[in-house]
């Protein structure tokens, strides 16, 4: 079969773009002007993220509240790539002459196939996930954008975890892509929860003056187009190549579990990690739950970049507790308990005592008492009393807000009776326009949950006694929240 990564391969290719951007006029002004420059329709929605899927003839133009309520976002339908090409200079054009980005500002755009040019071609929805990431050249888009790198809302997708992370492979000799998983989540550079619906999503673009950066865009659309047509016309084979990339990832991650391989090489490599099994020390207690552990020590300290801290066991909750843990690029922390803890990365359904957390996203989880955040994202998470958060984004749904807000926007949630906002928080819903850019964000119409509060914080008071290797650590009894 001839190669279809050439020019003419591009005739099937089509491409929807999101524009993130700012502009100093209204919504209305905006549509009826890029509608004249695009030669397109252009619907304006007062909702985020509305229900209307654009069409290749009607785009759609609505707020995009991650950016505050001045953030807008075009979003086009799928077009021909040789039509795609010039909807994209004209639209940077015009965002350069009547608008700004800034760091909050992204670029993002999806692509498919048109199967009647190419009926041979594997369809995306059945993309090669495994081989995708084996293959793919993050470097020819950080090279461009390399303010990009490291981000939260585009996260690298160089990372495959195999089914056993225990096993040698330096004795593998082929792939079976159903022993390993890739990354599906939203927030990464390449989402692949989209291909059920037909096309594969990047986010890997944008930042201040991305307008200004065609070429730098047109090359990376190219390069991924290009690429992706190249996997799925080889779908199912894996390469020598692709072998090569594999055993050197595994070969690392084999490396890295060496260090967890028994308890007494868990506390050579990690002195100053210590475990506790029902709050005890027993190093008895260690070795008969040591196995039962394993995957959760790696977890927290390979994926996690934690090496430092206490770690409890709660078995009758089958509960793991952090305390006194710092880490710098949290992957994805996961139904923790975490204390006294400095964090920066994902949060996801965690609870949260007395916590610094720094640029990272934190979701389904509950702020209990004393944490301050900075920088970052909180979606439907509870900010209980005496917590205080700092120029973040919190779009709380129905949850709670009693803490402190200082700067940043609050786009969604029930403000408690316990809580104070400053004046610089930008507070938007739905029912704004654009001659009320502060919405009547709603009031709490429960009963105060900080009143009398329940929640305990965990106990790290070792009950036989202190862990070996972590000399001056002072244990604290129950105490009920205030």
């Amino acid at each position: 079969m001839a190669s279809l990564v050439g020019n003419e391969s591009l005739y099937s290719a089509k491409i929807g773009f999101e524009f993130e951007f700012y502009s100093n006029l209204n919504r209305n002004e905006i549509a009826e002007d890029l509608s004249k420059f695009l030669g397109k329709r252009i619907r304006v929605f007062n909702r985020y993220h509305s229900s209307f899927k654009p069409t290749s003839d009607i785009f759609k133009l609505e707020r995009d509240y991650s950016g505050g309520s001045k953030m807008i976002e075009l979003v086009t339908g799928p077009l021909p790539y040789f039509e795609a090409i010039p909807i994209l200079i004209r639209t940077l054009r015009w965002i350069d002459a009547n608008g700004y980005t800034d760091k909050k500002s992204a670029f993002q755009f999806n692509i498919s196939f048109d199967s009647e040019i190419y009926p041979n071609l594997s369809k995306i929805e059945n993309l090669n996930t495994l081989k995708f990431v084996l293959g793919f050249d993050e470097n020819e888009i950080y090279k461009r954008f390399p303010d990009r790198m490291g981000s939260l809302y585009a996260k690298s997708i160089k990372r495959v975890v195999p089914s056993n992370r225990f096993v040698d492979p330096s004795s593998l000799s082929f792939i079976d892509k159903n022993l390993f998983k890739v990354p599906l989540e939203k927030n990464m550079g390449a989402n692949f929860l989209k291909l059920p619906e037909g096309y594969l999503e990047i986010r890997y673009l944008g930042g201040k003056d991305y307008q200004k950066k065609y070429s730098y865009i047109k090359e990376v659309i190219d390069y991924v187009l290009r690429y992706t047509m190249g996997i799925l016309e080889n779908n199912d084979y894996f390469s020598d190549n692709d072998l090569r990339i594999l055993k050197s990832i595994l070969q690392e991650i084999y490396k890295n579990a060496t260090t967890l391989s028994t308890p007494e090489e868990f506390r050579k490599n990690y002195p100053n990690m210590g475990i506790l099994i029902d709050l005890r020390g027993d190093p008895e207690i260690l070795k008969s739950f040591f196995y039962k552990l394993r995957n959760v020590l790696y977890d927290i300290i390979v994926e996690n970049g934690i090496s430092e801290g206490l770690v409890n066991y709660d078995s009758n909750f089958g509960k793991y507790q952090l305390k006194d843990v710092k880490t710098s690029r949290a992957y994805l922390l996961e139904g923790y308990d975490i204390l006294d803890s400095t964090v920066m990365g994902n949060i996801y359904d965690c609870r949260l005592f007395s916590c610094d957390i720094q640029n990272s996203t934190i979701e389904n989880s509950e702020l209990v008492t004393g944490n301050e955040v900075h920088k970052s994202k909180i979606i439907y998470t509870d900010i209980l009393f005496s917590n205080s958060i700092h120029d973040s984004y919190i779009d709380n749904k129905d949850k709670e807000i009693n803490g402190e807000v200082y700067g940043g926007i609050i786009r969604s949630g029930y403000i408690g009776k316990l809580s104070s906002v400053s004046e610089e928080t930008e507070i938007v819903d739905d029912a704004t326009d654009d001659k009320k850019m502060k919405g009547s964000i709603k009031r709490s119409l429960f009963p105060d949950r900080n009143d009398g509060a329940t929640s305990k914080r965990p106990s790290f008071k070792d009950i036989n006694q202190k862990p070996s290797g972590i000399p001056g650590i002072d244990f604290e009894e129950n105490n009920d929240l205030p």
